[in-house]
C-alpha cells in the first residue's frame, strides 16, 4: 500500500516534485513485482484514527496516542510517522482481509 500523493499548499514545488518521484519509483517496483497495490488518500486510512463523527483532521497527538491504543506502543511527537505507518498497516488488513475497499 501506498498512499495517493497529491500537493498542498504550503509544501515547496521542488518538494513535491521529489516526493512524487519517489512515490511513483516505488509503484513501479511493486507493480513490476506483481505485488498487489492500493493507494488510498490520507483520509480515507486516518478515518481508523479519528472518532466517528469528528470532523477534525488527525493530529500527531491523536494519532500517536490510537498507535499506543491499538498496538500498545509508546512513541514520542517526532515518530508520528510510525503510527501512521501502523495506522496504514492495519488499514490494509483490513482491505485485504475484507475483500475490497
Amino acid at each position: 500500500m501506498l498512499e495517493r500523493t497529491q500537493a498542498m499548499s504550503g509544501n515547496g514545488v521542488v518538494a513535491m516534485h521529489s516526493y512524487g518521484r519517489q512515490a511513483g519509483t516505488w509503484e513501479g517496483i511493486l507493480v513490476t513485482l506483481g505485488v498487489p497495490l492500493i493507494q488510498p488518500y490520507r483520509r480515507v486510512w486516518q478515518a481508523l484514527v479519528s472518532a466517528p463523527g469528528c470532523r477534525r483532521g488527525v493530529t500527531k497527538k491523536r494519532s500517536i496516542a490510537s498507535a499506543k491504543r491499538l498496538f500498545g506502543v509508546t512513541l514520542k511527537k517526532s515518530q508520528d510517522g510510525i503510527a501512521d505507518a501502523l495506522h496504514m498497516a492495519l488499514w490494509a488488513l483490513h482491505v485485504y482481509a475484507t475483500g475490497g475497499m
